[in-house]
């Protein structure tokens, strides 16, 4: 705990003999803070009572607020050792600011949670509802690689003269956070995002969370649905139509993916429909190119179509050059874009602080290129907001458009559930919403459309 603030107020009073004390009173936390580092959360206002009994129970009753707020019920009972008390208390939380931290942006929680056994070997368990909330996907992929100091192996492989710095580590660690066990059930609400340099999906579903720090372990298990989102390939934004990103339950957080992604090309030969498959897993995920045309379309002139609107073989000698090297990176869709990282990691940090649920800043076309493509590329703002719990809204605009005959209003685009299986997409966008930037529409083509399409789901 860092910046701890309040007042404590009460007394206490020990009879008996030394070695057999019997201590009673009532002590008072009032107007209490302190910031966690590890989670990178403060925790405000808070109020607590302890009265203890003379056969050692101390009974807890309190409350702290963190975004939302939490209550702390139950016994502490005091023990020999002293240093390791047991623990039966009850905490409860509503839309709780949990963790916030850059794996893990804006937790917040709901629901109730049983800590039990003792200060020094707690355990945790129970059920909580998350009620929004953003994994990072760069961050837990960097997260892989920090050394943990106070692992007991880190000393078996390092000098052996830094004696001194064990002393320190070992003397710094909370045997309480050291010794956490976990076993809590997950239920992801809506407004639960998996963001990262070419995703931004809202997944929702349960899932099981098993931790062990004595042990550095920690699993999922379970399979969250992808609701909505985007995922970029080849700078083109996908919409997420379904998939699912599945949690075997084996250490670490890396689950496989199974998302399909849709975008709507308009060419001169009509509509296109390109499909993504997202497969693989979250840190080495691979992307498969397909189309609902007649007769099959190579990968290549699909990236062709996304690209310059036309098909490979239409194409001259340096525009094929571009296109097998965006081709090239389907298989490794891991590589991190810088422009995606910014605006991903951007909009994590804006959207808890405005009256809405959803924020994304994107280059929309050609963010993967290289320079060429840079100079097309116009940065896109995405801004959505539940109006209801089954209706969702969005608007895309492009704030910094010069002179290029397109619209700054990009597309207004509404969601709503209609049923189990049933869903209804209103949008209303300009001309170069689906079009490829390098074909160049008619002169006398509309500038904005409007459009319902209806989606049904089937289980088989």
């Amino acid at each position: 705990m860092e910046e701890v603030e309040g007042t404590l107020s009460g007394a206490l009073r020990f009879q008996g003999l030394s070695s057999d004390l019997e201590p009673s009173g009532d002590l008072r936390l009032a107007d209490g803070s302190a910031f966690f580092r590890p989670l990178g959360v403060r925790h405000r206002d808070v109020q607590a009572r302890f009265q203890l009994s003379r056969d050692g129970v101390v009974e807890v009753d309190g409350s702290l607020r963190a975004g939302g707020t939490a209550t702390v019920t139950g016994t502490v009972t005091l023990a020999d050792p002293l240093s390791d008390p047991s623990l039966n208390l009850t905490v409860t939380g509503q839309d709780f600011l949990a963790v916030n931290r850059r794996d893990v942006r804006q937790a917040r929680l709901s629901g109730s949670v049983l800590v039990s056994q003792s200060y020094r070997r707690p355990r945790v368990e129970g059920s909580l509802r998350v009620e929004q909330g953003v994994l990072m996907v760069e961050e837990v992929a960097r997260s892989v690689e920090v050394v943990d100091l106070s692992d007991p192996s880190f000393f078996n492989v390092v000098d052996t003269a830094l004696v001194t710095l064990r002393t320190v580590i070992q003397g710094s660690q909370n045997p309480f956070l050291q010794n956490l066990m976990l076993n809590v059930d997950l239920t992801m609400a809506r407004d639960s995002w998996l963001r990262g340099s070419n995703l931004n999906v809202e997944m929702a579903g349960n899932l099981g969370v098993y931790w062990d720090r004595t042990e550095r372990t920690m699993a999922f298990l379970g399979v969250l649905d992808a609701v909505r989102g985007v995922y970029s390939v080849v700078g083109r934004q996908f919409q997420v139509q379904e998939g699912t990103v599945s949690f075997p339950g084996t250490p670490g957080v890396n689950p496989d993916l199974n998302i399909r992604a849709l975008n709507r090309l308009r060419t001169t030969d009509g509509t296109l429909e390109i499909i993504a498959a997202v497969e693989g897993s979250l840190l080495e995920p691979r992307v498969v190119l397909s189309s609902n045309a007649a007769f099959p379309i190579a990968e290549s002139d699909l990236v062709s179509y996304l690209i310059f609107g036309r098909p490979s073989y239409d194409l001259a000698s340096g525009q094929r050059a571009q296109v097998a090297n965006a081709a090239g990176v389907l298989g490794g869709a891991a590589s991190s874009i810088a422009v995606g990282l910014f605006s991903s990691e951007l909009g994590s940090l804006l959207a808890p602080e405005l009256p809405i649920d959803y924020l994304a800043i994107t280059q929309e076309y050609g963010a993967d290129l290289g320079a060429r493509a840079g100079l097309f590329g116009t940065p896109q703002v995405a801004i959505g907001k539940y109006l209801t719990d089954y209706i969702f809204a969005a608007v895309h605009w492009r704030p910094w458009l010069n002179g290029t005959g397109q619209s700054r209003l990009a597309a207004l685009i509404v969601e709503a559930e209609l049923g189990d299986n049933w869903t209804l997409e209103g949008y209303w966008e300009d001309r170069f919403f689906r079009n490829s930037i390098f074909r160049v529409v008619g002169l006398g083509a509309d500038e904005h459309s409007l459009g319902f399409l209806l989606f049904r789901d089937w289980g088989y």
